[in-house]
């Protein structure tokens, strides 16, 4: 596998904040406060598997501005699992 397919896989900090539209300071936050995507810590590198990506974007999905996510749920009940 060359270096480019590699790099299609995963994700840094920066280019997932560029995707979602946030700061990287709040994909940092998420990751010390358990929430946010699953990451793989390589050494002292973060990275982001996209597959992690999309199964979180998944439960995040809402139909109404009344409902709460899981990881809203999880939060407010003090529930650490999600």
């Amino acid at each position: 596998m060359s270096n480019s397919q590699m790099n299609c896989e995963f994700l840094t900090t920066d280019q997932l904040a560029g995707v979602l539209g946030l700061k990287k300071n709040t994909l940092e936050g998420w990751r010390t406060q358990g929430r946010g995507p699953a990451f793989i810590k390589v050494g002292r590198a973060i990275r982001y598997r996209k597959t992690d990506i999309d199964d979180y974007l998944k439960n995040q999905t809402v139909r109404s501005t009344s409902e709460g996510t899981r990881d809203n749920i999880s939060r407010l009940s003090g529930n650490k699992n999600k």
